[in-house]
């Protein structure tokens, strides 16, 4: 990705997960990613465009991490333990957008089509380890359209409520624990 436009990504998750979408301005955005007004009305027509590309490009790179972790040559319930790992880090590193866009993205008006295709080829994703676990009688059969959104859903706001504590946030506890929950319930 173009150095400025992930600048101006980097900036916009910090502004608008600071003072929410609605709050959030151009006129600061441009001036926290240090490119002129002109620059980001070149690269984003609105800030609802550079609010899409910012969702859009997040859930890029959790798909490209999963695929990597998807590519491992070990069991289903290691690849499920390193996913769970990779989620967490990710949260953690993207945290602000991650935060904007489960906050500000369901709340808005937004157009959301293009974030339910990114989130879907994401679930398929984590569909293709559960399958291949059940395949492999790693796993019990489960109903994977309840499944999934769960399994994303627990892994974020449990990172996002540990960040959001702070105080005693202990990472690897975090993995090792959702990591448990998650095998127990799939366990034959």
């Amino acid at each position: 990705m173009n150095p400025k436009i992930r600048a101006i990504l980097k900036a916009a998750a910090k502004v608008m997960a600071q003072k929410g979408f609605e709050k959030a301005t151009m006129d600061e955005i441009a001036k926290i990613s240090k490119v002129a007004k002109g620059t980001l009305y070149y690269y984003f027509k609105s800030k609802e465009e550079l609010f899409l590309k910012l969702t859009l490009s997040i859930l890029e790179e959790l798909e490209e991490r999963t695929k990597k972790v998807l590519e491992l040559k070990v069991s289903a319930a290691e690849k499920l333990r390193a996913l769970i790992k990779v989620q967490v880090e990710f949260f953690l590193e993207f945290h602000e957008e991650v935060v904007l866009v489960l906050g500000d993205f369901f709340g808005s008006t937004l157009p959301r089509e293009s974030f339910r295709v990114k989130i879907n080829d994401y679930y398929r994703l984590i569909n293709q380890l559960i399958a291949e676990g059940i395949k492999a009688n790693e796993f019990r059969e489960v109903n994977l359209e309840i499944f999934v959104p769960a399994f994303f859903g627990m892994t974020s706001f449990a990172t996002i409520r540990g960040i959001l504590r702070e105080k005693g946030f202990l990472k690897e506890q975090l993995i090792d624990n959702l990591t448990e929950i998650v095998l127990n319930g799939l366990k034959k």
